[in-house]
């Protein structure tokens, strides 16, 4: 290798390009509903009696309509990590409110 120096440096470059060029995906618009209230009102007690990684991919997923992979990507983590959040978090929520789904 004639230049390690250049070559440390380039390889450097390619790296942080990489993570340059990630972007989080933008957060949609909600539009608020007239009329009678659409939440349920012990809920915002029972997400904050989540953790905050199940609290954010919970209200990430199901409140905004962001994918797993998104979701994923801006927590760091990987997609099985978010969706075993989402599950537990949903299961936590579920028992907390006296939900009961049946399938």
């Amino acid at each position: 290798m004639d230049n390690p120096a250049g070559y440390l440096y380039k390889v450097g470059r390619t790296k942080a390009r990489g993570r340059l060029g990630r972007k989080t995906p933008p957060l949609p618009e909600v539009q608020q509903p007239t009329g009678e209230s659409w939440v349920e009102p012990e809920l915002p007690k029972s997400l904050r009696s989540l953790t905050s990684k199940q609290r954010a991919a919970v209200v990430l997923v199901h409140g905004y309509g962001w994918s797993y992979q998104e979701v994923s990507d801006l927590l760091g983590v990987s997609r099985s990590t978010v969706q075993r959040h989402v599950e537990r978090g949903l299961s936590h929520l579920r028992e907390d409110l006296g939900v009961d789904v049946v399938s």
